[in-house]
């Protein structure tokens, strides 16, 4: 799981800042050299768009995504 302040999926802001705290690769464990990835499959990557590192903590779409996950 992971956040990012941008807006857009490709956006320059989401690329280079993250959520503010944690760049968006770091939080979904990847990394340009293979034996650093932690390679999680597709399907247990989210990526919020438009929240901090905080708005982890209380957002309905973090906790709607967790649930998923859970079920």
């Amino acid at each position: 799981m992971a956040a990012t302040t941008g807006c857009e999926r490709d956006s320059l802001v989401s690329s280079l800042f993250g959520d503010g705290l944690v760049p968006v690769d770091s939080a979904l464990g990847r990394h340009h050299e293979p034996a650093r990835c932690l390679s999680f499959p597709e399907s247990r990557q989210w990526i919020g768009y438009g929240m901090s590192h905080w708005d982890l903590l209380h957002k309905p779409a973090v906790y709607r995504q967790l649930v998923r996950w859970l079920a």
